[in-house]
């Protein structure tokens, strides 16, 4: 993951025992908004008796951010300890770090959480970006690899030709067939996540997208009082699916008649007022196959 100028990572965390502070996803994603800053650039976790806030480990586009990054971030912790502590968490330790990428300098900031409050103590260091290298020269350094692997291929056909075949048959099967399309007998398996959520597939007609609605059952907690009675009476399936749903991420998992297997992580904070959350995906690469299994996972 090389930066480009623009961008911006957070690195580090903010860690502390659950007895002094245990935040709940959707107030991070909630005072992450209010803050101005990416709703998914902060993430609860617990383990244990620890918890932590830890950074969603990718680039922002700087333009994510209403004001400077740092503060943005250091604005939204202020919100979450206001709302819910009044203050700082004992024995909490703060490590997270903001880094701004600019034309010629980064700006690396460490978010101190003190009794006095919480503020961003910058620096700026000279920084160049890694020069990315177009297509032309990648294949003209590479061209004797290159060069040897296409005889290799042409040696492998010429003796192999009955199963080249089949690759091109297979290839314009997937590519030149009918659209993706959902099986007759498609079926769920929801393990524990089905006590508290059910999906829904469908194929929207006009972009040929497969759209995966989830929604909420009545047995869905809605506040952390009700994720403690779920989990005093919950098996161990239902158990790992609430934390998943309390972290706020899960993985949709699909199964194809062809025996391909697509996982995607989502994101279970923003529901909509009706408790649904809706998923698009692309369908291009999967002309001419089924779906014949979604399954959600923690």
């Amino acid at each position: 993951m090389n930066p480009e100028p623009g961008t911006v990572q957070l690195q580090g965390l903010y860690e502390g025992p659950v007895s002094s502070w245990a935040p709940q996803q959707e107030l991070v994603a909630d005072a992450l908004r209010r803050a101005g800053a990416p709703d998914n650039c902060l993430h609860a976790v617990t383990h244990g008796g620890r918890g932590s806030l830890e950074p969603e480990p990718i680039l922002f586009p700087r333009g994510q951010f209403a004001d400077a990054p740092a503060d943005c971030v250091a604005l939204a912790l202020e919100l979450m300890l206001e709302e819910t502590l009044g203050g700082k968490p004992d024995e909490w330790f703060s490590t997270l770090r903001v880094i701004e990428y600019q034309e010629r300098v980064q700006i690396e900031s460490l978010i101190q959480v003190n009794e006095d409050g919480i503020r961003g103590i910058s620096r700026e260091q000279p920084w160049t970006p890694v020069p990315q290298k177009s297509l032309k020269d990648r294949i003209w350094q590479n061209k004797l690899i290159l060069s040897l692997a296409i005889l290799a291929f042409l040696v492998y056909g010429f003796f192999n030709r009955h199963k080249v075949g089949e690759w091109v048959h297979a290839f314009e099967t997937r590519f030149f067939s009918e659209d993706f399309a959902i099986a007759e007998e498609y079926r769920q398996e929801l393990n524990g996540f089905g006590t508290f959520l059910y999906a829904e597939a469908e194929i929207e007609e006009e972009s040929n997208q497969l759209v995966v609605t989830l929604r909420q059952t009545n047995a869905y907690p809605q506040t952390p009082s009700d994720f403690d009675l779920a989990r005093d009476q919950a098996d161990r399936l239902e158990g790992i699916a609430l934390a998943a749903l309390e972290l706020g991420k899960a993985q949709v998992v699909l199964h194809f008649n062809a025996g391909d297997v697509q996982r995607r992580t989502v994101s279970l904070v923003d529901w909509e007022d009706d408790g649904s959350l809706r998923f698009k995906f692309e369908t291009t690469s999967w002309r001419g196959t089924e779906l014949t299994l979604l399954e959600i996972e923690s």
